[in-house]
C-alpha cells in the first residue's frame, strides 16, 4: 500500500500525518530531556509496551486493523513454503508474491508477523494473540531439520533466519512461550552451514577463488547482529553472541565511523540497514 492510499484507509493526509508523527517525536523527546535534568543514572531507557495506550484515532484503528489481518492469516498458509520447502505436507494456499515456496524470499515475514503479535500482546494482554505465537512457534518447530533443507537454493538464508529470530526471541520475552528459546537453537542450527563467514554487503565479490559467495550477493546477513545480541541478553545462549560479533561490520564500517572517517557515502541502502532498529 503506498502512503496515499494508507493515509486515505486512516482517514489523515500525509501532511497531517507528519504533523503529528512530529508532535510524538518531540513529545518523547521532551519527556528524556526532562529524565536528563534529574539525578537519575539512567538518562534514557526503554518504555515497556504495556506503558504506552493509544487514544482513539488513527494510530489506534491501524494497530487494530493490523491485529484483524494477522489473527486472520491461516497458519497453514504461512507454514507451506517451510512445510513444502522440507519435503512435508502442505496443506494451505500459496500466499502469493515473494512468500511462495519457489518464490524470492519464500516464508520471509513468519517471523516478523511472530514478533508483530507478541508484542501487541505485551502491550494489550489480548490472550488471542499470545495462542496465535504459541501455534505458530510449534508448527514451525514441525518443519525444522537438522540439515535446514528449507535453506537449499535460498537466496536469503540470513535475511529469513534473522527475521525468525526475532519472532523467537520476542516470543520468549514477551509470551513467555516454554518452547521459544529451544526452537530458537534448533533454527540456528538448521541455518548456519547456510550463512556467510563474515557480513557480507551487497554483490560482494567471493572472499577467495576457493570460496563461492555469490549466492549471497541478494542477502542482509549484515543486519543480522542486533538479534543476535538480544537472543544471548534474553537466554543466555553463547552461540548468539559469538554470532553477533561474527556478522559485525567493524573492519569495514564501524571501526572507521568510530575515527571520524565517514565510509557511507554512495551505501544509502546499506547504511539505512546499520540504522534501523528491529529490522
Amino acid at each position: 500500500m503506498n502512503a496515499n492510499a494508507m493515509s486515505k484507509d486512516i482517514g489523515i493526509t500525509r501532511r497531517q500525518a507528519l504533523r503529528q508523527g512530529t508532535g510524538v517525536a518531540l513529545g518523547v523527546y521532551a519527556g528524556y530531556a526532562r529524565a536528563a535534568s534529574t539525578t537519575s543514572p539512567n538518562l534514557l531507557s526503554e518504555f515497556e509496551y504495556r506503558d504506552v495506550q493509544l487514544s482513539h484515532g488513527p494510530l489506534r484503528r491501524q494497530l487494530e486493523q493490523n491485529r484483524e489481518l494477522l489473527l486472520n492469516l491461516s497458519e497453514d498458509s504461512l507454514l507451506r513454503p517451510y512445510r513444502l520447502r522440507e519435503g512435508l505436507p502442505a496443506p494451505g494456499q500459496d500466499l502469493g508474491g515473494w512468500y511462495d515456496t519457489d518464490a524470492f524470499a519464500p516464508g520471509f515475514t513468519y517471523g516478523q508477523w511472530m514478533s508483530a503479535l507478541a508484542r501487541f500482546y505485551a502491550a494489550t494482554g489480548d490472550q488471542a494473540c499470545r495462542e496465535k505465537v504459541a501455534r505458530m512457534i510449534r508448527g514451525y518447530a514441525a518443519t525444522i531439520e537438522p540439515e535446514g533443507r528449507f535453506y537449499v537454493h535460498n537466496r536469503f538464508p540470513a535475511y529469513i533466519y534473522d527475521k525468525l529470530v526475532c519472532g523467537l526471541i520476542d516470543a520468549h520475552e514477551y509470551t513467555k512461550d516454554p518452547l521459544a528459546a529451544e526452537v530458537l537453537n534448533r533454527c540456528t542450527g538448521a541455518v548456519l552451514k547456510y550463512l556467510p563467514q563474515k557480513a557480507m554487503p551487497h554483490w560482494e565479490a567471493p572472499v577467495d577463488h576457493d570460496e563461492d559467495y555469490t549466492q549471497h550477493a541478494w542477502d542482509e546477513s549484515y543486519t543480522m547482529p542486533e538479534n543476535q545480541f538480544l537472543a544471548y541478553r534474553r537466554t543466555g545462549n553463547p552461540r548468539y553472541l559469538e554470532l553477533a560479533k561474527r556478522f559485525l561490520f567493524n573492519d569495514e564500517y564501524f571501526d572507521p565511523l568510530a575515527k571520524g572517517e565517514n565510509v557511507l557515502p554512495g551505501r544509502f541502502g546499506l547504511a539505512l540497514a546499520l540504522l534501523e532498529p528491529g529490522r
